[in-house]
C-alpha cells in the first residue's frame, strides 16, 4: 500500500529531534514518528480531508498540519515548531517575528541610544544568554576564574569547540569569601578546568549559553566528592568511615530525587544566608522536609546499622 512520508529536523532544548508523518492515502491513516518512535497515530474521516495534530516536544508545542487541495487532489504536509506555540518560548519568538518586522524597531533603537550603551549590552546579554533555549550542545572548560568589584562578584572565561571552530566566552560566577572558592550559580565549587555542557546555537555558535546543571561525568564526580567531605565534616557523632558511607549514600538517593540542586543544598547546609543567599543553613533546612527525603534518611541509618 502507498504512503506519503516527510521528515524535518526539530532544534529541541537540549539535541535534535527527528520529526516524521507517514500518511496511507488511501485509508487516511496518519502516522507521527518522534526519533523513529511512535507518537500519534489517527485516521482522517474521510480520508480525503485536512486534519491538525498537536503534540510536545522539549515542552514545546508544536503543530503538524496535514493538508488536502481538493482542486488538485493532493495533500500537503507543514510542521509548524515552537516559533509559532502558545509556550513562553514560542511567545518570545513571536514577539521576536515581531521586532523584525519593523513595527517597533525604530522605537527601541531610539530609546536604547537615549538611555545609554549600557542599557543595550545588558538587553544583548539577555538574549545571548538566557533566551538561548534551543540548538546543540558540546563540551565547554573552564579556562580562569577572577573576581570582580561587586559584591561575591566573578567572572569565568571558558573555552569550547563548534563545527571545528574555537571560541572563548565570559559568563557570571559567584565567589565565596567564605570558602575563599568560586562557585556556579547554582552554589557548587568550579575551578581552573572543570567542564560543563554548552549550548550552541548552530548558525550562531558565538551565541551560547555554559549549562552549569549539565556537568560533565568527570565534573559531576568531583561535585559529589566535594558535597561529601562538606557532609562528613558536618557528621561529628559518627565516626570517620559511617559518616563516609552515610553521606554517600545520602547523596546517591538525593541525587536521584533532586539532581544537582540536592548537591548545592548539601554543600551549604552551614553556609550563612549572607554569604549565600539562596543556599544556606535556612535553605538548607526547608530542602529537607521535600517529599521522599525523610525515607532516604531513614534507609541510610539503617544501612549504617546493618555494618555495624
Amino acid at each position: 500500500m502507498g504512503y506519503n512520508k516527510k521528515d524535518w529536523i526539530f532544534y529541541g532544548r537540549l539535541k535534535r529531534h527527528l520529526v516524521q508523518v507517514f500518511h496511507f492515502v488511501q485509508t487516511g491513516r496518519v502516522m507521527i514518528r518522534l526519533n523513529t518512535e511512535g507518537l500519534l497515530e489517527e485516521i482522517l474521516v474521510p480520508p480525503n480531508s485536512s486534519q491538525s495534530f498537536s503534540f510536545f516536544i522539549d515542552d514545546e508545542l508544536c503543530e503538524l498540519k496535514v493538508v488536502y487541495d481538493a482542486n488538485k487532489n493532493t495533500f500537503d504536509y507543514i510542521f509548524e515548531d515552537h516559533r509559532y506555540s502558545t509556550s513562553r518560548l514560542g511567545r518570545w519568538y513571536k514577539q521576536q517575528d515581531w521586532l523584525d518586522k519593523g513595527k517597533v524597531v525604530g522605537i527601541i533603537l531610539l530609546a536604547l541610544a537615549i538611555i545609554s550603551p549600557i542599557a543595550y549590552a545588558i538587553l544583548h546579554k539577555e538574549h545571548t544568554q538566557n533566551q538561548l533555549l534551543t540548538g546543540m550542545t558540546t563540551t565547554a572548560q573552564i579556562l580562569n576564574l577572577q573576581q570582580t568589584d561587586a559584591k561575591h562578584g566573578a567572572l569565568a572565561n571558558y573555552h569550547y569547540t563548534f563545527n571545528q571552530q574555537s571560541f572563548n566566552q565570559t559568563t557570571q560566577v559567584w565567589y565565596n569569601k567564605q570558602s575563599k572558592q568560586y562557585e556556579s550559580p547554582n552554589g557548587l565549587p568550579i575551578k581552573q578546568g572543570s567542564s560543563f555542557e554548552v549550548l550552541v546555537e548552530p548558525d550562531n555558535p558565538k551565541n551560547n549559553r555554559l549549562l552549569f546543571d549539565h556537568p560533565t561525568d568527570t565534573e559531576l564526580v568531583q561535585m559529589k566528592i566535594a558535597t561529601r567531605n562538606v557532609c562528613v565534616a558536618n557528621s561529628p557523632n559518627k565516626p570517620t568511615d559511617q559518616a563516609m558511607m552515610y553521606c554517600d549514600c545520602q547523596i546517591r538517593f538525593l541525587y536521584e530525587l533532586y539532581g544537582i540542586e540536592s548537591l548545592a543544598y548539601l554543600y551549604h547546609q552551614q553556609t550563612s544566608s549572607v554569604d549565600n543567599p539562596h543556599y544556606n543553613l535556612v535553605t538548607y533546612g526547608n530542602f529537607m522536609t521535600r517529599k521522599g527525603i525523610r525515607e532516604v534518611l531513614e534507609r541510610c541509618n539503617k544501612t549504617i546499622d546493618n555494618e555495624q
